[in-house]
């Protein structure tokens, strides 16, 4: 219903409300699609949505698509609803910085790939998150989720380095063995083209601390049609050894 407060939107709240109560969830994040736009109806309505809804208890985070909202004129204006509602702006750090924080701050990360989801991130991105989420002021409590497809890997990753300073590694193996790790199930015959497609975007460990995008050595080896995994590993294992 695009944020129009009506009997169906009141209920669904309603059955959301119930849900995070069961859950012992304190948040809830509303998601609107990239059709949302930021104009002058639709802001009005938001604002009348996040009125009503206020009564819930809950901390309301909302999640914006598209770059519409992010023009001034609309970012500014999202950001008076926002703050009057004491609603949360979650954004993807990486892109942009949220129209509003509270005491608490909410990202979700999508990757930055060509390819949405289709992204693991590196220890250097990992550590420029750090520095993006801990400049975002007066926040006492912040939330990082992320949405790629490494999403778990990743969280683990980062949660580590928060706590210890340094990266666990990406599996237990580097080089070769690391990409037989992630190749090993893909079906052959395959082409350069097709490998790349599948797993180009995963992130490559060649030594401890030293990362590619797997992407970058499978543009390196011959353009061919790959029938045998053991020649495909012969041809990644000379793309290593010219970096």
């Amino acid at each position: 219903h695009k944020l129009s407060w009506n009997r169906q939107t009141a209920q669904a709240l309603k059955r959301m409300t119930e849900t995070c109560r069961e859950l012992n969830a304190e948040i809830l994040l509303i998601q609107t699609p990239g059709s949302l736009k930021p104009k002058k109806e639709n802001l009005r309505k938001a604002e009348k949505f996040f009125e009503k809804a206020s009564d819930t208890g809950l901390t309301l985070i909302w999640e914006t698509r598209g770059p519409e909202w992010f023009k001034p004129e609309n970012f500014e204006a999202l950001g008076s609803i926002l703050e009057k509602a004491e609603v949360v702006h979650c954004v993807d750090p990486f892109l942009k910085e949220p129209a509003y924080t509270s005491k608490l701050a909410y990202f979700r990360l999508h990757g930055l790939g060509e390819k949405l989801y289709y992204y693991e991130y590196s220890n250097s991105e990992l550590e420029n998150l750090k520095r993006k989420i801990l400049s975002v002021k007066d926040v006492k409590e912040t939330y990082v989720l992320f949405n790629n497809l490494a999403m778990f890997n990743d969280a683990v990753r980062f949660k580590t380095y928060l706590e210890t300073g340094s990266f666990p590694p990406l599996t237990d193996a580097y080089g070769v063995e690391a990409v037989w790790r992630i190749i090993k199930n893909l079906k052959l015959p395959a082409s350069r083209k097709a490998l790349i497609g599948k797993v180009g975007w995963r992130l490559l460990e060649v030594k401890p601390g030293k990362q590619y995008p797997l992407k970058t050595i499978l543009s390196k080896i011959p353009d061919k049609t790959y029938k045998d995994s053991s020649v495909l590993l012969k041809e990644v294992e000379k793309a290593l050894e010219s970096l």
